[in-house]
């Protein structure tokens, strides 16, 4: 039997993490950790067509419940994840009723002593179907140190609120009414009632190195593969030329006192864009952009509300292209300059 040696990972700022013993609490959970990971090593669901990176997955439930999941790549570089195929087995585990809740998320991948990082759209999907009460253990199919996060450790909510008195010096909006106008004319999400989560529509306003500002607003079709508001701002931006962008705004039509929901997929989005410009842009990797989130009067077009973040923050522990390693972000580097200097690209 493989063993695992079990700490805990906990984030710290602009992604990172550190590691530490396991507290009193999780000592007591040690054979649900052992479990997991012996279920997501002997799963043979996943089938990594293209990128050969095998991800297995077990959730061990209160009642001991083993539901097993693996990655499934298909089409042109799409994917289905460890993390959502092992929901779709958990439902069917349980007939879809949460009798039992799910404990520990267990993921076998990469090496020794890298804590899971789940993607955004991962993110969104165990954020709705398990809540933010269980753990996700992550370690190599050889054994060695596995590390334990809790999945809360994974969300970022704390945007710091801007005074009302202070929202003219931090947001920089020209013409507030013609931005949030063209977020409507682009929108086209006709399955979505604004009933169920209304947070999770919003607008996003991308300003590229060359001062222009794009709008973006989510498109839902009827396959429910929803393309969201700021990845569609930010491919408008690499459309006319742009590469890298400066600042964000995400744009809610509410009166709420709560910021719009930005999704943790549109999240990953944006720090992609932003790590993979980083090569090519001369600075280190520390390099962030702000992002401000309002809540506007639909009728009034004026801001009645307004927190701030960045890229790096909202996203804790991201899944990036440096989680891939050195020779893809090599790869990317060479892919990146290639397409700048083919097609003129340029951010000034």
């Amino acid at each position: 039997m493989v063993e695992w040696e079990f700490k805990r990972a906990v984030p710290t700022r602009c992604g990172g993490w550190e590691v530490k013993p396991l507290d009193n609490d999780q000592l007591e959970r040690l054979r649900s950790y052992q479990m997991s990971l012996e279920e997501a090593k002997d799963s043979k669901i996943s089938n990594p067509v293209f990128s050969k990176y095998h991800v297995r997955s077990c959730v061990v439930s209160s009642d001991k419940t083993r539901s097993r999941g693996g990655n499934i790549e298909y089409g042109l570089c799409q994917a289905l994840h460890g993390e959502e195929s092992v929901v779709v087995s958990f439902r069917d585990s349980h007939q879809g009723a949460f009798f039992s809740h799910p404990g520990v998320l267990g993921l076998i991948a990469g090496a020794p002593g890298n804590p899971a990082t789940p993607c955004g759209n991962c993110r969104d999907i165990l954020l709705d179907e398990f809540g933010t009460d269980f753990e996700v253990v992550s370690g190599a199919g050889e054994g060695g140190l596995a590390l334990v996060v809790k999945f809360e450790d994974y969300l970022f909510d704390r945007f710091e609120k801007i005074n009302q008195r202070d929202l003219a010096d931090w947001i920089n909006i020209k013409d507030l009414e013609s931005l949030i106008k063209q977020g409507r004319r682009l929108e086209d999400i006709p399955y979505f009632d604004g009933k169920v989560h209304p947070e999770r529509r919003y607008f996003a306003v991308v300003t590229g190195k060359n001062g222009k500002q794009y709008v973006g607003a989510s498109e839902g079709l009827v396959d429910y593969h929803t393309n969201y508001a700021l990845r569609d701002a930010l491919r408008t931006m690499r459309k006319e030329g742009g590469f890298m962008p400066s600042d964000v705004i995400i744009i809610g039509e509410s009166e709420s006192n709560t910021p719009p929901h930005v999704m943790y997929k549109d999240r990953q989005h944006l720090l992609e864009r932003i790590d993979r410009g980083i090569p090519l842009s001369g600075f280190g990797p520390e390099l962030d952009v702000s992002v401000t989130l309002i809540n506007v009067n639909p009728e009034k077009f004026s801001v009645v509300s307004a927190w701030q973040t960045s890229a790096r923050e909202w996203l804790p522990m991201p899944f990036t292209p440096a989680n891939l390693g050195s020779e893809l972000n090599a790869h990317l580097k060479e892919y990146d300059e290639g397409k700048r200097a083919l097609f003129d690209i340029s951010d000034s």
